[in-house]
């Protein structure tokens, strides 16, 4: 009793979001809900800032590529390993980002 067999396919893979501590999933969802619009939005800033265009297209296009950045840093957020690498990953991005917006 109590001996649960498993199979040979299972043998290596991750353990799922079961094996996560809640802390891990609510620093994930916060990292993809703020940290991921963050990021976004200095990038739509730094962009909208420096297309040579007039100001309504370059926000425009800025915000669209924010929100497809916003989407992709999701999905990164999702499958990436480490949470501590994602925050910091986050943090610099958006430093850097805000960086180029203010030059």
């Amino acid at each position: 009793m109590g001996v649960v067999a498993q199979d040979e396919d299972d043998v290596g893979l991750d353990p799922g979001p079961e094996a996560l501590g809640w802390r891990t999933i609510v620093s994930r969802v916060l990292a993809a809900t703020l940290g991921a619009f963050l990021a976004s939005d200095m990038l739509a800033a730094a962009i909208g800032k420096h297309l040579p265009m007039g100001k309504v297209d370059a926000v425009l296009n800025a915000t669209m590529i924010g929100l497809v950045a916003y989407i992709g840093l999701v999905v990164w957020i999702v499958a990436a390993r480490s949470t501590f690498r994602v925050w910091a990953a986050l943090l610099a991005l958006s430093a850097v980002f805000f960086v180029i917006s203010i030059v």
